[in-house]
This record gives C-alpha cells, structure tokens and sequence, in this order.
C-alpha cells in the first residue's frame, strides 16, 4: 500500500423488515396458555439474534349511536433483518427535524422524549410493558451474543463475583442468577444484551414533563429506575442506542443482560385485554366498558362460530355481525335459515329472502345442476351426485353405494334426476327401489321446476315440517351448499355464507363434509363461514364437525347449557370458572374468543337493530 494511502472500511447495511405481530389478553388465560405463548416468544427470541419490539400506540375515536368514545390502537411491531412468516408491514414515523440534548422536534409539530429503564428489581413482574401501552411507544430491544462470548461473560462474572470479599444478599443473590446462566446458555437458552424504553410525545416540554413523571410514578411503584439520557435521543427515536461521541465509553446507552428463558415472561410484550382492531365493526363492550372493535379479515381464518343455547342471542348476535360487515366491507351473502329468522329482516340485511314453502318447487335436480359451469367447473360434480344420493335415499350399505356410484357414472347424461330414477330401476331394481321417493312429493318438489340462486340471498326452511322434515331440510341444504360454494369460489370479492341451528345437520354426512371443507378453503377466496348453533355437543361428536369448530379462528360463546360445558372447555381451553360463568349470563353476553384474545363482552345492537332484530322478549 503506498505512503498517505487508506484502507475504507465501509460496512454492509442490512435490510431490516417490519413484521406484525399478534398480542392477546392474558386476564383469562390459565397457566398453560400463558406458559404456551410465552414459550412461543422465547423460540422468537431464539430464532431472532437481533430485533426491536415497537409496541406503536395511536389515540382515535369511536362513535356509535352518536356517542364517541376514545380508544387506544396498538400495533406490535417486529424490526429485523430475520426472515420471518409474520405478515409484513410499514412504520412510518415523522422525521426528527431539529434535535436536542434531552428530546427532538418533529415534523408534524410534536416533540418527542425516550426514557430508559436503567435499573430493574430482582423480581421482575410478568409481562410489565403492558402497564406503558398507551402512554407512549414501547420499545424491547435485544442482541443476541454468540455462545462463545456469551460463556466467556458469564465466567468473567462469576469469578469477579467469588473473588469478591461483600457477603450482601444482593452478591449472594447475583452469584446464583450467574450459576444458573451457567447451565443454560448455550443450550435451551441464549445470552442477551437489551435494552428498554419508552418513546413519548406531547406539544410542549411540560406536557413532556408531564408524561416522564407518569411514567416514572409507574416505574417506581415496581423498583424500576428510569431517566432521559441525553445526547441519545435522536437515536433512540430511530430505534438504535449507539452514537459517534468524543468519548467512547459514553457511545452507547448502557445494556443489561437477561437469557431468553426469563426474558420470555419477564419482558413478554404481546398483552392486550382489549379488542380494537382497525378497520374492524363495533360488536360491543368488554367487560372492561371498552369498546369491541372487531375485523375478521386480520385473523388466520375468517370463520365464526357462534354457540349458545335458546334464548342466548345468538340469532340477533348474528344478525349484527352480518349487517355491520355488509356496511363495512360490502360483503356478499348466502345463508340457510332452518327457522325463518332472517328472511324475515332480509332487507335490513341487504340480501334477498326466499321463504320454502309446502309443495313449492325449488329446481334443485343436481343433473341438471351439473350441467351449469363456473370459474370453479361444474356447479356439481358428478361425485358428489353420487354422495348426496346414497346419504339421503340409501340404507349405510357399502355394496349398495359402491352400485350407485357405477350408475351414477354410467348414467350421468341423464336429463334429470327422473330419468336417472328411472334408467336405474331398469337397471339395478334394487337401487332403484331405494330411489323411488325422488319420485314422489315431497322429495320431488325439491327437483322439480327451474332454479335461480345469485349472490345475497337466504333460504328460510321453517315451513318444511312434519315427518322427515329434518332429512327434506338437510337435503335442500346440502344441495344449496354446494351452488353457495361454487358462488363463493368463482371471485376473491369478500363474502360470507352462514348457517344457522347448524345441529340439525351433524347426522348427514355429506352436509357436515361440504361444510367442513368451505371452511378449510374459504380463506383463499376472502370469504368466511359463520356457523351458528345451539348444541355444541352434537356439533362435536360429528368428525367434521368438531374440526369446524376447533380451525375457525374465531367463537362467540354465549349461555350455555350444563351439557355443553365440558366440550367447550376440551375444544376452546377455556377455565373452569369461566365455562361455569356462561350458565348463567344474560343475552348477548359471553366470551370472545378469537386468534390470541379470550375476553368477557356483551354484544350491544343499536336501537334500530334491536327493534329489527330481536325474536321473543328483550332479545
């Protein structure tokens, strides 16, 4: 290298993404759920050897009935360079314009502080950040040391420690954390450097003040020290803790070391016992007087169950979901309702309501049906002609439906399903024998005639009555089902399909398997199932069934009967004396559980929904 030449040092940037994280309550959650998320952030935190949590708040409003009420959003953010299966997202935050030793000016106007937690006490609660959410920006920051120096630290520790001639407890009590790290590091657990603090705004330097010292109240109430640095807050505003100072050892803001085992439940920040999703509907209150603010298109599905027994609002319950997700989101809708309960308000809901009645053709002759194409292929297939058939009209024979099937393919130009009847009688007459009631009312009313199904549309089912009502109504159901499905799979537009008394089907298992698999494929059309019924039990005893309810995202539980505790407690997890509670609550109260969140709430319908909707008595 020649005389007067230097070597630049330039050093790589890493490309950092943003990734939404899913807080839940911890109020209601036993033991083991609180022990399975906190262990699902420790496996974060294992896999993540550098990242910055940023739990970001935003003040808003909502109204209902022209009352407004202030709520808090907070959004759980992940910074990193990791490449992680969260959803991605941005964080936009004003640019520092001018910066000050002890905050900064923003460009929207407001100013800016961060204070540091620089000391913490022997026993740290379980997940305290929560107690900052709302009173600023939250902020969790780790690296993780390699286990080289992570040992080589520890040693270096434990020797200064033993050699060290003070027998306080604090030493006594510091000699064994460092012994124990000792066990661990390097194994289940790494050694990591963080830091926390929080990231505050007001107008003025007193409303500044004014937030530190609220801040610094709470802290204290729990051993906690914290203080503004100065000269810092430029880069912790930017989420890092390190500056080009004249003297090096002021130029980062001093680390504290934790292992991931304790620091996923001490430092566990996805906590929120509030509901309020953005974008989402207004359902209700938590028990808390917060408003529920709901949206299902941020769930892993967008599947609802709604289980409670007569009486417990669950029909009015869904009556408002629906309603308040047409207005918001514009989505279409199909349902099948066994009781008449919504075609009766099908304008309220924005759809179009059929009422079946007694001798009524309906058209549903799935030959014919067959022949209608979709995006998704034929509005039935062939198969499930076969399936729907032997389910409705054969005796749980094996041979006997492996025949139908055959004729079924053999036969399957058949103008209707008459002339098939026929063809098969010729054919096989024992089949036949067991397929001569398509030919006879009611059954025939159900083939007979030309259909007409489009999108927003409710079929009421009440009037089918007498013997084998329940069979006509799985029949029309099931065969409505399957036009609904190709509908909903034809486009991405949002939509849902509901069904409610969804019990009186579990014994059809052609019904509960088409169902079971809207459910499972219904994601991928940006359309969603709402499940409604009073016998969770049934529903559970039914394998497809049982999957239904324990893949939907999201249960509304409301007033239950003694028989149905147990399998809600098996299915959904919840506790004893929550389960017992739901015995005796009012309508419309219950417990909401959906992704991460369990919380207590009450479903409030407006005036004008409550007089549209409500059945017998105040529900």
């Amino acid at each position: 290298m020649m005389k007067g030449q230097t070597q630049a040092k330039t050093k790589k940037k890493v490309e950092e993404k943003v990734y939404e994280l899913e807080p839940g309550p911890f109020e209601l959650l036993d033991d083991n759920e609180r022990d399975r998320l906190e262990g699902e952030f420790q496996g974060l935190l294992n896999l993540v050897d550098r990242g910055t949590i940023v739990v970001v708040s935003k003040q808003g409003e909502y109204e209902y009935e022209n009352e407004k009420y202030p709520i808090i959003y907070n959004k759980f953010l992940l910074i990193t360079a990791t490449e992680l299966q969260y959803n991605q997202t941005k964080l936009e935050r004003p640019r520092i314009v001018k910066t000050h030793p002890d905050y900064v000016e923003l460009e929207n106007g407001l100013l800016a502080q961060s204070a540091v937690f620089y000391r913490f006490p022997d026993i740290v609660p379980e997940g305290f950040l929560a107690e900052y959410f709302g009173l600023g920006d939250v902020v969790f920051k780790w690296e993780a040391l390699d286990p080289v120096s992570a040992a080589s630290a520890i040693d270096r520790t434990r020797k200064r420690l033993e050699s060290s001639s003070s027998n306080d407890s604090f030493t006594i009590r510091k000699l064994q954390k460092v012994t124990q790290l000792q066990g661990i590091i390097g194994g289940q657990a790494k050694l990591l450097r963080f830091w926390v603090y929080i990231t505050y705004y007001g107008e003025t330097k007193g409303e500044l003040k004014n937030k530190f010292n609220q801040i610094r109240a709470i802290a204290k109430s729990r051993l906690f020290d914290i203080d503004i640095p100065k000269f810092y807050q430029g880069a912790l505003y930017n989420f890092r803790t390190d500056v080009d100072f004249f003297v090096p050892f002021y130029n980062s803001v001093r680390p504290h070391y934790v292992d991931t085992i304790t620091a996923s439940w001490q430092f566990y920040p996805l906590i929120s016992e509030d509901l309020i999703d953005e974008g989402g509907i207004f359902l209700g209150f938590s028990d808390s007087g917060s408003p529920v603010v709901f949206n299902p298109y941020r769930r892993a599905n967008y599947n609802m169950i709604i289980l409670g027994e007569t009486g417990s609002g669950k029909s009015m319950t869904a009556k408002i979901f629906l309603k308040r997700m047409k207005k918001q989101f514009n989505i279409k809708i199909w349902g099948i309702d066994p009781e008449n309960e919504y075609v009766k308000v099908s304008t309220a809901l924005g759809v179009k309501g059929v009422v079946v009645k007694k001798n009524m053709t309906l058209g549903l002759d799935p030959f014919k049906l067959s022949r209608i194409e979709t995006e998704e292929g034929r509005l039935i297939d062939v198969e499930d002609i076969a399936e729907l058939l032997a389910d409705f009209y054969l005796p749980n024979d094996i041979a006997l439906r492996n025949r139908l099937r055959a004729l079924v393919d053999d036969y399957k130009d058949s103008e209707s399903v008459f002339e098939f009847v026929e063809r098969v009688r010729k054919e096989d007459p024992e089949v036949g024998k067991y397929l001569d009631a398509i030919n006879s009312p009611p059954d025939s009313y159900i083939f007979d005639g030309d259909v007409s199904i489009s999108d927003n549309i409710v079929f009421g089912l009440k009037e089918i009555s007498g013997t084998g009502a329940s069979r006509l109504k799985a029949l029309i159901t099931t065969l409505l089902t399957i036009i609904y499905q190709k509908l909903m799979f034809s486009n991405k537009e949002k939509g849902y399909l509901f069904i409610d008394e969804a019990w009186l089907f579990v014994n059809y298992p052609v019904t509960m398997s088409l169902l079971e698999n809207i459910s499972r494929r219904a994601r991928k059309y940006n359309k969603g199932l709402l499940f409604v019924t009073q016998k969770p039990a049934d529903v559970a005893g039914n394998e497809a069934g049982r999957t239904i309810l324990e893949q939907s995202a999201t249960v509304l539980l409301l007033r239950q009967k003694k028989a149905g505790i147990e399998v809600l407690q098996k299915v959904y997890g919840i506790r004893q004396q929550e389960a017992e509670a739901l015995l005796n609550v009012d309508p419309g109260h219950g417990i909401l559980r959906t992704g991460n969140y369990l919380l207590r709430l009450y479903i409030q319908p407006s005036s004008e929904e409550f007089e549209a909707f409500r059945t017998t008595g105040e529900w």
